[in-house]
């Protein structure tokens, strides 16, 4: 996709409400952190981020959606500046006045007994049958998956199969009460993976997610996961944060909103529009939702995950 790389003003569509807040209290200094093609992450010295989206971007905990599909071309330390509904970034000028609050706040599935685990997994084979096997072993020939077929490549498949199935174990100990399995998994998950967002964070933000969907409190695990936060990547850490705040980007929305309405095609796409994010980033979140889930409604049915089973 091409960036844009003359200066000019660009119009905000909509801004994560807790960074609205952020942004009103008083004039912001940042710096571009991190820039991609439809990303832009802005960091502030006390460590804040601030991301700006294309307008085809799900919303994010602390994004502004721009109004356009393309973003500014800035190098990565960039100064930046905030004030009085205005961004300054380079040569671009970003008006926020218009744009729409947007809440992060995830809510509960009001019955997540009625999720089934059964149906959730048959969904996800729909979607993307090899990443289905992989989240999911039924066998060893299909957890590996097909080779040269579409596959996620994430921290669920076998290129980590030895440390990845150790800290999975430890996970879902944990999750059934084993406090101290829980904070073995979560020192191991975190920061665990190459890349601005790890792939065992993301197994945690999922597992989070999955937490807050089922309205569990889940408060030992956000106490280990806010305590533990500085042994990953600063971004990593501010999207995990959120999470233990129940702020969540816009794709698990979604999701809770198709579960809720009961419709296999809403939850299919809404899988698929897990999946899409990032290089592997959707689908080592999507991993740490469904054991979560799984754990929030124990089956024994067949489909079940091997290592649920520990």
């Amino acid at each position: 996709m091409h960036r844009l790389t003359s200066g000019g003003s660009l119009a905000a569509v909509t801004i994560a409400s807790p960074s609205a807040t952020w942004l009103q209290a008083e004039p912001r200094r940042l710096f571009v952190h991190s820039a991609f093609s439809r990303v832009v992450n802005l960091r502030s010295a006390d460590g804040q981020f601030l991301t700006l989206l294309t307008r085809d971007n799900d919303a994010g905990p602390f994004a502004m959606r721009l109004a356009g599909r393309q973003l500014p071309s800035v190098p990565v330390g960039v100064p930046a500046s905030a004030e009085g509904g205005t961004i300054t970034l380079g040569d671009w000028q970003i008006d926020w006045h218009g744009a729409a609050g947007w809440n992060p706040t995830l809510g509960s599935l009001e019955q997540p007994s009625d999720v089934s685990l059964s149906s959730l997994l048959n969904s996800l084979r729909k979607v993307d049958s090899i990443f289905a096997e992989a989240v999911l072993p039924l066998s060893p020939k299909t957890g590996r998956g097909a080779r040269g077929e579409r596959a996620h490549a994430s921290l669920f498949h076998d290129y980590l199969a030895v440390q990845t199935m150790h800290l999975l174990t430890m996970l879902c100990a944990g999750l059934q009460g084993n406090e101290r399995a829980l904070t073995e998994a979560v020192r191991g998950l975190l920061g665990f993976g190459p890349g601005l967002t790890p792939a065992g964070d993301d197994c945690l933000l999922g597992v989070l997610a999955a937490r807050r969907m089922s309205g569990e409190p889940a408060r030992i695990l956000k106490t280990l996961v806010g305590d533990l936060a500085g042994r990953t990547t600063a971004l990593s850490a501010a999207f995990l944060r959120e999470a233990c705040n129940g702020r969540f980007a816009g794709q698990w929305h979604h999701l809770r909103d198709a579960l809720a309405a009961k419709q296999a095609a809403l939850i299919e796409a809404s899988l698929r529009r897990i999946l899409a994010y990032g290089a592997s980033s959707g689908a080592d979140a999507l991993g740490g939702w469904v054991i979560g889930m799984s754990l929030r409604n124990p089956s024994t049915e067949a489909s079940a995950p091997r290592y649920l089973a520990g």
